[in-house]
Order: structure tokens, then C-alpha cells, then sequence
């Protein structure tokens, strides 16, 4: 299965250090460029977290 999130799922399960669950039940997450720097708040709880997931797969969306 495909998933892709959102900087809202993002932001609220790195902060909370639950980004575990996302690969538990996924696997891999695919996260649009956009919403991955929206997702990066320097200075905020949980940029480290997410900046050190390997699971996590940052693509360009390519619209045809």
C-alpha cells in the first residue's frame, strides 16, 4: 500500500515521538517536497525526529 501524509500527521507524531506508528502500519511514507519543508520547523520539538527517519521518502509531484 501507497501512503502518503500530510505535514499535519507529520508535525503532531514527531513532536510527540509516535513517528514510529507510521512505519509500523506502512512501511514507507511518501511525503511531497513541499509538505516536508512545511514539516521542518527548526528549533521545533520533533525536526530532529524527523529529519533521522529512514522510512520516510520525499518525491516531487510530477502532475500529467
Amino acid at each position: 500500500m501507497k501512503v502518503v501524509a500530510n505535514s499535519s500527521c507529520l508535525i503532531a507524531l514527531s513532536s510527540s515521538d509516535l513517528l514510529y506508528i507510521l512505519k509500523k502500519l506502512f512501511g514507507k511514507v511518501f511525503v511531497p517536497r513541499k509538505v516536508w519543508e512545511e514539516s521542518l520547523v527548526p528549533g521545533k520539538r520533533g525536526y530532529s525526529v524527523l529529519l533521522s527517519q529512514d522510512f520516510i521518502e520525499v518525491r516531487d509531484i510530477v502532475f500529467q
